[in-house]
């Protein structure tokens, strides 16, 4: 990982409770016997692994899910931004109504993906996905677009509304002002 032992803990200290449940639970063989020690230190530090992956898991009826990692949506919004990207550039080498075309069949794809599967295709590589709240099941075209995305997205003109809804998935929950809006969460689907 880091060339220093040095380097290696303070790079443990400064992960997330999420970050480090994921590199003991998940990640344990690809790191280094000490950084891995390190790593089981700090969390004993944090109250111990048990208590952070109760900050990082919820228990429901069926058992424990995993919310997901900040990280993970973080990129997931990232490669869904890249896709409408991609697909205006390759429209645009043949005209301004071929981008809007391709653009508008990307969104009518991510869209059902949203509906259908309470996923995007970022969500889709990240292995995480959109549910209701309360029961876990697929949120459907009203909350995972309409509420999500649609109104949010009206929301966005309000000034800092948008920093604000990004800055609440810092909350014990996870949750951003878009999942309480629509009554969701993200969760892993490993």
């Amino acid at each position: 990982m880091s060339d220093s032992p040095d380097a290696a803990k303070e790079h443990v200290q400064a992960m997330s409770d999420d970050d480090l449940v994921r590199m003991i639970t998940e990640e344990h063989d690809a790191h280094d016997p000490e950084t891995m020690a390190f790593a089981e230190e700090e969390a004993n530090q944090r109250g111990g692994l048990d208590e952070l992956v109760q900050l990082t898991t919820i228990d429901d009826d069926e058992g424990l899910v995993t919310l997901a990692h900040r990280g993970d949506r973080l990129l997931a919004y990232i490669i869904d931004t890249v896709a409408f990207g991609v697909a205006a550039g390759l429209g645009a080498i043949n005209g301004v109504g071929m981008a809007f075309a391709l653009v508008i069949i990307l969104l009518i794809f991510q869209i059902y993906l949203l509906s259908a599967e309470g996923r995007t295709i970022g969500k889709s590589i990240m292995k995480i996905k959109i549910v209701n709240n309360e029961d876990e099941g697929n949120p459907g075209f009203w909350r995972a677009f309409f509420l999500r995305y649609f109104v949010i997205g009206l929301l966005g003109f309000i000034p800092f509304f948008s920093l604000i809804d990004i800055l609440f998935i810092y909350r014990e929950d996870f949750r951003c002002i878009h999942d309480h809006l629509a009554g969701t969460r993200v969760i892993e689907d490993r």
